[in-house]
């Protein structure tokens, strides 16, 4: 029975991934005409990290094939020579560069990487939150259409041309891999979360800060939804998987401190403030939206267009009142007696997550 899910929940996955795949080469037409020569965006941001890419790629390949002197160097970019750890006056994209590896081998043309680079945001975007929210409902209508706001959602077309930021695709694999966790207790679900927590943190720097903090809550929320902050076990794993991802990024922090200490002066102060989001930025959508671009300019600043949809913002909206509504409900039903004796079993749902609004009387 396990197998049949299983294989259902595969071919699920399939179906989503080709669908965003198709939508994500229609929301970018005509880039997939040119791979190898055009790039989405201009001619700034995404030519630097072309460049990087290369750049990690090269040195990735060269220490693959036995030359480990080329990890020696990894850091020290060339670029403003002779200062050291230029590679870090960006993002590194370690991650990225390892997911185009085997093809930059063989084409070694970055244009061509860094667009198939571009394209997958999109597409791993929407596939993870459709396996996570899938995960969260049962409901597969309700998942794709969780995978397309978050991969298609109008704040992305702002950082078209960021892809670092674009790389958020990671994100809810690890959520998944959690949830996953917390159900079946296989290691298999923890070591995945904990592969693309780790990617994540690779993928950008950012989202190393403001994600990592977000994944603990939710564990911590699984934890105390499940009642099992005492489970020894439990708890062991998931420090020690925590503890793993924590030392592997930790090497991949360490040159940006390093550049600090050296002098390499931060962001002033007044630039940080500039590109900060502010609420209005919610009520900003990006000029290149073309429903919402020229209607939506409460805080029309660089980088500061936040508004996430419509259709996304009402469904959130009705969610948030049918979930109110239906906490009421069960909190009335808690609040009878049980005229069944079936009290342990609603505690084991609730242990699990769940909530059982009406007896189960399949085994009298």
């Amino acid at each position: 029975m396990r197998n049949d899910d299983e294989g259902a929940g595969a071919r699920d996955a399939l179906v989503a991934t080709l669908a965003y795949a198709t939508l994500t080469i229609a929301f970018t037409w005509p880039l997939v005409r040119g791979l190898a020569r055009n790039l989405p965006g201009d001619f700034g941001d995404p030519l630097l990290n072309c460049w990087i890419l290369a750049w990690d790629a090269d040195h990735l390949l060269r220490a693959l094939g036995g030359d480990l002197t080329a990890l020696a160097g990894y850091w020290n970019a060339n670029i403003y020579y002779p200062h050291p750890l230029a590679l870090a006056y960006s993002d590194h994209l370690t991650a990225q560069a390892l997911q185009i590896l085997p093809v930059y081998a063989i084409t070694r043309n970055p244009l061509f990487c860094y667009n198939l680079l571009f394209l997958s945001t999109f597409v791993l975007s929407g596939l993870g939150m459709f396996l996570f929210a899938r995960a969260l409902t049962g409901n597969r209508a309700a998942a794709f259409v969780a995978g397309l706001a978050y991969a298609f959602a109008p704040y992305r077309i702002g950082s078209i041309p960021h892809l670092q930021v674009l790389s958020s695709a990671w994100m809810p694999f690890p959520l998944f891999g959690i949830r996953r966790f917390f159900d079946t207790r296989r290691p298999r679900p923890l070591a995945g979360a904990a592969v693309a927590w780790l990617l994540q943190n690779l993928s950008c720097s950012y989202y190393l800060i403001f994600f990592s903090p977000v994944l603990a809550m939710y564990v911590a929320w699984e934890l105390t939804a499940r009642r099992l902050w005492k489970d020894v076990s439990m708890l062991g794993r998931l420090l020690t998987a925590g503890a793993a991802v924590v030392l592997a990024s930790t090497p991949f922090v360490v040159p940006y401190i390093t550049l600090r200490r050296t002098g390499f002066s931060p962001r002033p102060f007044e630039e940080i403030l500039h590109f900060s989001a502010d609420v209005y930025g919610y009520l900003t959508a990006d000029p290149n939206v073309r429903v919402w671009g020229g209607l939506l300019r409460a805080w029309p600043k660089a980088e500061n267009a936040l508004f996430p949809g419509l259709t996304i913002a009402v469904l959130a909206s009705i969610a948030v009142v049918v979930t109110w509504r239906e906490c009421l409900r069960v909190s009335m039903v808690r609040l009878k007696p049980d005229p069944t004796g079936d009290a342990d079993t609603r505690d084991a749902d609730r242990r699990d997550g769940r909530v059982r609004l009406q007896p189960d009387h399949r085994n009298p």
